[in-house]
């Protein structure tokens, strides 16, 4: 059994031991307790400012939803607007030193992301509710990553960030201007702004070397519970504003054990391989296990090299330069095709462009390509040429055309193949069933009609090869076919 009375004034009476003030066997002293530091008494005071204690304790245990706009650099329909507005909704479910979160966003052509996660002392989980980017893919991580994760979460609400404050006093400062720093239980710096009026958090910030890395900003206070809680939430990024919620519908509950176990149906991945390079047709290599897991092609024309897309990063472009160099040694790439200017299909383009491949995009792209080499440090002048409807390049031909997903979209046709590669347009995950169509798949599928074009397997950036068959398969399963 503890002793209350000794437990109230533990810290104090710790010290005066150390000190040989006291001794445990003999009677008992008074020591004086020391009035909290003043950042710990200025935590407190916004905590009280919040709600009561016992409100704040039991608003550890919150079910709560957040719906708004992310906003996506580069992934916008149109190749001008270099910021996309997707919808964004969050469903939260904390409990204390465990959450719950089911994250969606809409993209442009009715993309729907829909993943589920989870978090515990002892690591975490990850899935693709529906299962057609990772597929069934069980993805974990770690006690340590799923203990950052969690405290990263805890930033959308004021009353957890407070209470990381409150458990951080080792850390805990006042700068001159009020502001609280801490470093929360992994070590990183936290910065928190007060409404000098109110005593409520106005911001949280994530801080690197002095610098705000990502950013809560909180306003619109309703009571919530016993608590305030913001009614809006903003989220910057190194300054740029990336999503904008407001709070839903908010419950105090406490999990299921059971929402905490991986769902059934999802299993670990396999190791990633090192990045490689395979013919999938004769003359025809096709990338697999490069960074992000994105995949992309080479055509072999004889006397040079066509790559079709160049995503994410100059690492990628490295990655495909090494294979290159392999597997077809003294060949130049002449062209890099691109389907389309959203962000993570053209972060390689500068490598090539840097050592004289002309970047071929669809009609309308230009801009976007050209903003975004300039945002990657790209100083020199790109050779971009822009295709109307139709440019035959001997081996292949390129089709151009606007979607929903994109204004300005291409597909690269192999007919003596019969194989066709696209971005975005159709999915099948390397693991798992052929998942339901979006809408702008029923949009390829019109267009190879029209075109009449023969195909029998699709390539895409994202997923395995799938077929004709597999496509249709997808359309019939959302009922657009």
């Amino acid at each position: 059994m503890i002793d209350t009375s000794c437990w109230q004034s533990l810290r104090g009476w710790a010290v005066a031991v150390l000190l040989g003030a006291v001794s445990c066997a003999g009677p008992a002293v008074e020591t004086p307790v020391a009035a909290p530091s003043r950042p710990a008494a200025l935590a407190a005071r916004a905590a009280d400012a919040l709600g009561s204690a016992r409100a704040r304790a039991a608003a550890a245990s919150l079910r709560a939803e957040q719906r708004g706009t992310y906003h996506a650099g580069e992934q916008s329909r149109t190749p001008a607007d270099p910021v996309a507005e997707a919808g964004r909704v969050y469903r939260w479910w904390y409990d204390r030193s465990r959450m719950i979160r089911e994250a969606e966003q809409l993209f442009p052509g009715g993309i729907r992301f829909h993943s589920r996660a989870a978090l515990t002392p002892a690591g975490g989980w990850s899935v693709d509710v529906a299962r057609w980017r990772t597929g069934t893919d069980l993805e974990t991580v770690d006690a340590q990553t799923a203990l950052r994760l969690r405290l990263g979460w805890e930033r959308f609400f004021p009353h957890l960030v407070i209470a990381q404050a409150q458990a951080a006093t080792a850390t805990l400062e006042m700068a001159d201007d009020g502001r609280l720093r801490f470093r929360d239980a992994v070590g990183d710096t936290v910065e928190l702004t007060l409404d000098p009026a109110t005593q409520r958090p106005a911001r949280a910030a994530l801080m690197a070397d002095g610098v705000a890395q990502t950013e809560f900003v909180y306003s619109d206070y309703e009571r919530r519970h016993g608590v305030l809680m913001p009614g809006r939430v903003q989220v910057f990024q190194r300054g740029t504003l990336q999503e904008d919620l407001r709070l839903g519908a908010t419950r105090i509950a406490r999990p299921p054990e059971g929402q905490f176990a991986a769902p059934a149906g999802y299993v670990a991945p396999p190791a990633p391989g090192e990045p490689s390079a395979r013919e999938i047709a004769p003359g025809v290599l096709y990338f697999e296990n490069m960074p992000g897991d994105y995949h992309s092609l080479a055509i072999d024309m004889g006397d040079h090299l066509v790559l079709v897309e160049a995503p994410l990063r100059a690492e990628y472009a490295e990655a495909q330069r090494a294979l290159l160099e392999r597997l077809r040694p003294g060949k130049a790439v002449r062209f890099v095709l691109v389907t389309h200017h959203h962000g993570d299909h053209v972060g390689g383009l500068a490598f090539w462009a840097g050592r004289g491949a002309t970047i071929v995009v669809p009609a309308g792209a230009r801009v976007a390509i050209e903003r975004q080499l300039a945002a990657r440090g790209y100083a020199g002048a790109a050779r971009i040429e822009e295709v109307g409807a139709r440019r035959d390049f001997g081996r292949f031909v390129v089709h151009a055309f606007a979607t929903s997903h994109s204004e300005a979209h291409l597909i690269v046709h192999l007919p003596a193949e019969r194989l066709l590669f696209q971005g975005d347009l159709f999915y099948v995950p390397a693991r798992g069933p052929v998942p339901r169509a979006f809408p702008v798949v029923a949009e390829l599928s019109a267009r190879i009609d029209t075109l009449g074009l023969a195909v029998d397997r699709i390539v895409g950036v994202h997923g395995r090869v799938g077929t004709m068959a597999e496509l249709r398969d997808s359309l019939r399963l959302a009922g657009l076919r």
